[in-house]
């Protein structure tokens, strides 16, 4: 058990307990997602499933590549500013939210006038057409809600993050659960009822973070705000292309198996993702907190730099211990609550969980790297990180399916995030 002593001292250190604050909130909006996780695997068909990772995929990809970046270098310079002048910059963010919308909706209309074009183009196939389609059109909402939610993270306000993942989740499960006890739960009303959740979270919490701002007050001060947008961008130009190009690399797995692999092989990978992405949420909780975390002016010191990233590789080598049991030993009750359908996901699975290890020891320490402005130094390995994805699951995915698709996607993130300790250990930190 925890001792009084212990939980004292974590209260007393911000970043840990804004660390397990956000964990916390994560596991029971992880808990919730499960829930609706198995209604899914257990209703649809394959066929279906199938249909509804390529969605999920999409919706989630999209609105990472138009706005992540941005989003993400925006946290961290209005986290900076913030902590040494108290003062927010919530205009900025609102000029972001209808440059983003601006970006996203050009693209939305090009690719959905020319959808059939395109999907011949990349997969010579209209099999997943439907699934490209409802992706954009949830991609969409979730690219709202991001471009809100950051001004929250920025101001470490977590709380408020928290709610609404749970808000979300809660939705998500009236609706599915729904469907499902009326016995019309399919791909196409599975989307569709997502979508919806993600357009009424993403209203609630625009008119929240904007309702005292003045729309029209904004399109006077267009100009101005857009010269600033435009310095900031350009000075954070090397970080934006970093996160635009781990975008990039997210799901290029998902991609090549549509392409090259049949809808019983993406199902049971979509199963695995699935499940990948809610073994993740501790490394989200920390890199939620550590962002702005890193922009504060108390942590540009070195010597608290270099506290970190020991104290962070110290704590965590011992991860591997559960891994390597559930490795062993999880494979009965993985079948048993998904079904033998999935039985082939559990390896793939396997797979993505020694990556978890490895992003969860290696992925903050890159906080520190930011920290310290190596921003080109990021851009450039991220880009060798997303030759040799694409390469290799180009020419492996056609002979190995799932395997190589999983292993060349956490192997992208753990080129980068080892080379990135690499280079703080040459720096003798």
């Amino acid at each position: 058990m925890i001792s009084i002593s212990k939980l004292s001292a974590i209260k007393k250190t911000p970043w840990i307990f804004n660390i397990v604050k956000v964990f916390s909130g994560d596991i029971i909006t992880k808990l919730l997602g499960v829930i609706i996780s198995l209604i899914l695997i257990r209703t649809l068909t394959i066929d279906d499933y199938a249909y509804f990772t390529t969605f999920d995929v999409m919706s989630l990809w999209l609105p990472s590549l138009f706005g992540g970046g941005i989003n993400t270098v925006m946290i961290r310079y209005s986290a900076e500013q913030y902590s040494v002048t108290k003062q927010r910059t919530v205009n900025l963010f609102l000029f972001n939210f209808l440059f983003q919308i601006f970006l996203y909706v050009i693209f939305a209309l090009i690719f959905v006038m020319f959808l059939d074009k395109f999907m011949m183009l990349l997969f010579k196939s209209l099999q997943y057409k439907n699934s490209f389609f409802y992706g954009i059109i949830g991609g969409f909402a979730i690219l709202l809600s991001n471009a809100s939610l950051a001004i929250f993270q920025a101001e470490e306000k977590f709380s408020k993050l928290i709610f609404r993942n749970w808000l979300k989740q809660l939705l998500n499960i009236i609706f599915i659960g729904t469907l499902f006890w009326l016995g019309y739960l399919n791909f196409s009303l599975a989307a569709v009822s997502v979508i919806s959740v993600n357009f009424l979270i993403s209203f609630l919490i625009i008119y929240y973070v904007f309702r005292d701002y003045n729309f029209f007050e904004l399109l006077a001060h267009l100009k101005e705000f857009s010269n600033i947008f435009k310095k900031f961008v350009t000075s954070s130009g090397w970080l934006i292309l970093y996160f635009f190009t781990l975008s990039l690399m997210s799901r290029i797995d998902v991609l090549m198996l549509t392409k090259f692999s049949p809808k019983e092989e993406l199902a049971n990978y979509g199963v695995a993702l699935k499940y990948y992405s809610l073994a993740l949420l501790i490394l989200n909780s920390i890199n939620i907190v550590l962002l702005p975390r890193f922009a504060n002016i108390s942590m540009q010191e070195e010597s608290r730099q270099v506290q970190f990233v020991r104290n962070w590789i110290k704590h965590t080598l011992w991860i591997i211990i559960p891994v390597l049991i559930f490795a062993f030993f999880g494979k009965g009750l993985y079948v048993f609550i998904n079904g033998a359908q999935y039985a082939k996901s559990f390896n793939i699975f396997l797979i993505f969980t020694f990556g978890v290890y490895l992003s969860l020891m290696f992925s903050p320490i890159v906080n520190v790297l930011i920290a310290r402005k190596l921003y080109s130094f990021l851009f450039f390995v991220s880009l060798v990180a997303l030759v040799s994805s694409y390469s290799l699951c180009y020419f492996l995915i056609p002979h190995w399916a799932s395997y190589a698709a999983a292993t060349i996607a956490i192997g992208g993130h753990a080129l980068i995030n080892i080379t990135a300790f690499i280079k703080i250990v040459k720096e003798k930190i």
